[in-house]
C-alpha cells in the first residue's frame, strides 16, 4: 500500500476544524474516495522531534476502531524548499507503540510524544524512508 498525500484525492481538514478537535497544530488530510484519514505530524522547526497531539491520536484511532473510517495513517513530515517528504505508519500500530510513554506538557496542551527516533532507523518506530513523498509501507 503506498499512501500518496500529494495525490487529489486526498483534502486537507479545515484548520477550524482541526482546533476544535484539538488536533491544531498537527493536521488532518481526508481521503473521501476510499474513506482513509491521515494525521500529519510536521517536525518542529527549532527541533529534531514530532510533537504529536494526544487528542489527535485518539480521536484517528477511535475512527479507525469505530469504523468511521477504512484506514488511518500517522504521518510524520517535513518540508525543505516547498518540497514535502514523509513516512507514515498505520494508526493503530503507532498507538501501540506510543501507549507506554507518558505525553508531555506543551504550548498546544498535551503532546502524546516528542517522537524523535523516527526517520533515522532507530528505536521502535524503524520507518522505512526513501527521498522525496514516495515512501513504501513500513
Amino acid at each position: 500500500m503506498h499512501l500518496d498525500l500529494e495525490s487529489r484525492s486526498w483534502r486537507p481538514v479545515s484548520q477550524d476544524k482541526c482546533r476544535e478537535l484539538g488536533i491544531f497544530p498537527n493536521s488532518l488530510m481526508h481521503n473521501a474516495a476510499t474513506n482513509e484519514a491521515a494525521l500529519v505530524v510536521l517536525k518542529s522547526a527549532r527541533f529534531d522531534e514530532y510533537a504529536m497531539s494526544q487528542a489527535a491520536l485518539e480521536y484517528l484511532l477511535a475512527a479507525v476502531e469505530t469504523n468511521r473510517l477504512t484506514a488511518g495513517y500517522v504521518v510524520l513530515a517535513t518540508r525543505h524548499m516547498g518540497k514535502l517528504s514523509y513516512v507514515y505508519k498505520d494508526v493503530v500500530d503507532v498507538a501501540t507503540i506510543v501507549d507506554p510513554w507518558a505525553p508531555r506538557e506543551g504550548p498546544w496542551a498535551e503532546a502524546r510524544n516528542q517522537l524523535h527516533a523516527i526517520g533515522h532507523g532507530a528505536g521502535p518506530f524503524a520507518f522505512e524512508r526513501e527521498q522525496g513523498a514516495r515512501v513504501p509501507d513500513a
